[in-house]
């Protein structure tokens, strides 16, 4: 079969910014691409491929159709490993299946001969400028999700206790405990939901990424996509410790601030004299990401 339309089928219920690219990416590549909400199976009938950024899937593949699943991230608590194996139950056999990184690939376990590949995280060009930065308005920033999962009011707490007289400026959407704990800190500035397209400008204010991930699943084997932005902007990075963050430093020869690690309590000092070093994430601009990442030859492989 020749495939012309793709539906990208999209749960609705975290940012997914790939979904955009992967629609760009696939209209420039010459097919009809276009984005759908998983609870509107029909809308998506007469396409040839249905491309499921999963959730769940217990909708019978349809014959001629081919189906694909995408897991970007592992289930979020509560009981997330209690819904991955359900997911391994209940989710139908796709014709293929598409992972974030290889981590979450090994965590989730799918049995059966299902073609798979890695399509790991990318970053948008606008990310990746080369003007020189002006001097810093604030000290740190902490880009991303604040729900309560994520457990950041004592991480935030903990670094501004270190770092007296700090400037720290939380971009996205505060949780109310977020809003509660830091509304009245002098040093503390929500720029509450910002556009996509003013995030690189914001994150260049500062001279500080803070990578604030909990160290459980499926937290500490995903990958942080505004960590990745951190290193394309060229900021210091302090993250919390976990399984991805080691082996991309590793992997780039990188060097990052861990928070939580045996040692003298978090400081200027301790900052300053530390030998950071950001690696060039330039490769994982998403146009280029994609072209390397085996989606092409995937299709070509599904249709034969």
């Amino acid at each position: 079969m020749s495939i012309r339309t793709i539906a990208l089928i999209h749960p609705h219920k975290a940012l997914l910014p790939e979904v955009g690219v992967y629609a760009r990416y696939f209209e420039r590549h010459g097919y009809e691409a276009r984005v759908f909400a998983a609870a509107n199976p029909r809308a998506w009938s007469g396409f040839d491929v249905e491309w499921h950024f999963m959730g769940l899937d217990l909708q019978r593949p349809t014959p001629g159709r081919i189906k694909i699943h995408e897991y970007v991230s592992g289930s979020v608590p509560p009981m997330p490993r209690l819904k991955d194996r359900i997911k391994r139950w209940v989710n139908v056999r796709p014709d293929a299946r598409v992972f974030g990184n290889a981590l979450l690939a090994q965590r989730l376990q799918f049995a059966g001969n299902v073609p798979a590949l890695i399509r790991p995280a990318g970053i948008d060009p606008s990310f990746l400028s080369r003007e020189k930065r002006p001097s810093p308005e604030y000290d740190l920033v902490y880009c991303g999700a604040m729900d309560e999962a994520r457990n950041l009011v004592p991480w935030i707490a903990h670094v501004l206790a270190g770092l007296p007289g700090a400037k720290l400026l939380l971009v996205g959407p505060p949780s109310d405990a977020m809003w509660q704990a830091f509304k009245a800190h002098p040093g503390v500035v929500f720029s509450g939901h910002a556009p996509y397209a003013e995030v690189p400008g914001l994150l260049a204010k500062a001279e500080y990424g803070l990578n604030l991930l909990p160290d459980r699943y499926p937290f500490h084997i995903q990958t942080p996509l505004k960590f990745l932005e951190y290193c394309a902007v060229g900021l210091k990075v302090i993250s919390t410790p976990t399984a991805w963050i080691r082996q991309f430093e590793r992997q780039r020869q990188g060097s990052f601030f861990y928070l939580g690690e045996k040692g003298p309590a978090l400081s200027w000092e301790q900052l300053r004299h530390f030998p950071f070093a950001t690696p060039p994430v330039d490769d994982l601009a998403w146009d280029r990401l994609l072209e390397t990442s085996g989606i092409p030859a995937l299709l070509e492989r599904l249709t034969e």
